[in-house]
C-alpha cells in the first residue's frame, strides 16, 4: 500500500527561520513542466531553505524530492534566483498548506543577497514593526 511521498531524508533546518509579514511583497516563482508559472505568498526563509503556503484555489502539485530549477524569491526589491528542492508539504489546521524546500542560489550574487536580506531580517527581528512568530524567536 503507497501512503504518498516519504519526508525528504536529511533535510532539517537548523539555521534561525526568519518569518515574513504577509504585506503582499514576498513570494517565490517558478514554472513547471505543465508550462503554468506560479507565484505563492513567502511565508518564511533561512539560510538553505524557505517556506511558502499553497492555497485552495488552485496549486501546484509539488511531490517531495522533487526539484524545480529558476526559481525566484522576491522580498520587496530583493530579487534572489536559484533552485528548490521540494521537503515536505503539512496541513496547517485547515488553513491552506505550507511547503518547505531546500532553496540553492543560482550564482554567488545570489547568495550574497540571500545573506543581505537574512541580515536585514535579522535586524528587524527585534523591532515592533516586525512581527514574531511565537514558536520561534
Amino acid at each position: 500500500m503507497d501512503n504518498g511521498p516519504a519526508p525528504l531524508d536529511g533535510f532539517h533546518r537548523y539555521n534561525q527561520r526568519y518569518w515574513l509579514p504577509h504585506a503582499g511583497e514576498a513570494f517565490v516563482e517558478f514554472a513547471l513542466a505543465d508550462v503554468h508559472a506560479w507565484c505563492l505568498d513567502l511565508v518564511n526563509v533561512c539560510h538553505g531553505g524557505l517556506c511558502f503556503g499553497l492555497d485552495d484555489n488552485g496549486r501546484p502539485f509539488l511531490e517531495v524530492g522533487s526539484r524545480i530549477d529558476g526559481a525566484v524569491v522576491r522580498v520587496g526589491e530583493i530579487e534572489i534566483s536559484g533552485d528548490l528542492l521540494i521537503a515536505h508539504a503539512t496541513e496547517q489546521f485547515g488553513a491552506g498548506i505550507l511547503c518547505g524546500a531546500e532553496f540553492m542560489p543560482s550564482k554567488e550574487c545570489d547568495g550574497q543577497r540571500l545573506t543581505t536580506l537574512i541580515d536585514q531580517l535579522d535586524q528587524l527581528r527585534d523591532t515592533s514593526a516586525f512581527p514574531r512568530n511565537p514558536d520561534h524567536s
